[in-house]
């Protein structure tokens, strides 16, 4: 089940700072806030890891955490 109001935040883009790995969550900024934070706990949409440093855009909020893919910019 989706929040309503995350559907906007779909596509936001940030950066890793702490790499996400396919069982432990990492830890993305962001470029604009998403409710209220620009600093979120996430997690792959598959399960590859994601180094620090690494452009990302949201693909989906889940509560506390967001998932996560890797962009090419």
């Amino acid at each position: 089940s989706k929040i309503g109001q995350s559907d906007e935040f779909i596509g936001t883009k940030g950066k890793v700072l702490s790499e996400i790995l396919p069982d432990a969550q990492g830890r993305v900024k962001l470029q604009a806030p998403v409710l209220g934070s620009s600093e979120w706990n996430a997690q792959s949409e598959t399960d590859a890891t994601i180094a620090i440093g690494t452009n990302i855009e949201i693909v989906s909020i889940h509560g506390h955490f967001l998932i996560v893919k890797p962009i090419s910019n």
